[in-house]
């Protein structure tokens, strides 16, 4: 698992991997991370998997759901900015079937806002987006590997992180 770990962190070009056992476990594991808790709010896009909510519900955060682009599916940058309050704590993505997200304008909204961003690249192994690898933009990002992904382990997913603080909170959840 160590040695898997360190190759997927490496082939990504960030510092931290963790291994779990479902795309799901890793995005409730990037939620709890970033200490989203009851009665916080995160985004979400519309047109995605219901994997992408339910760990919020399990949690007892709320899912505000996001009007997507209508040529890739992505969740729409202006949307996402209609929707931010004062307890939004996280913009969760989903880069749907290959197609990359707007990350220069969903990162900056984050930063703009202090909001972290989650990149749930399960349906876009080895996409990049201006040069750079999807799973690499944002603060966390996750990966599935079931058997319908490019990468398929039967079952299984990844975190990744360049944040120390979040790889290490990440393994003590």
């Amino acid at each position: 698992v160590a040695m898997f770990e360190k190759s997927f962190a490496e082939r990504f070009g960030v510092r931290h991997a963790v291994a779990v056992n479902s795309g799901g476990s890793a995005l409730f594991l990037a939620l709890w991370t970033l200490g989203i808790r009851q009665g916080d709010e995160v985004i979400v896009p519309t047109l995605t998997f219901h994997a992408t909510a339910t760990p919020l519900l399990q949690i007892g955060a709320t899912p505000v759901f996001c009007d997507c682009e209508p040529d890739t599916g992505n969740i729409a940058p202006v949307e996402i900015k209609k929707r931010i309050t004062p307890r939004t704590k996280a913009i969760a993505l989903t880069h749907l079937c290959g197609h990359p997200c707007e990350m220069d304008a969903i990162m900056a909204l984050g930063k703009a806002h202090r909001i972290p961003v989650i990149e749930d690249c399960s349906h876009a192994h080895g996409a990049t987006y201006n040069g750079r690898k999807i799973g690499t933009h944002a603060d966390i990002a996750i990966f599935s590997m079931d058997n319908k992904k490019m990468l398929a382990t039967g079952e299984g997913g990844v975190l990744v992180t360049d944040e120390l603080a979040y790889f290490e909170g990440a393994l003590l959840t």
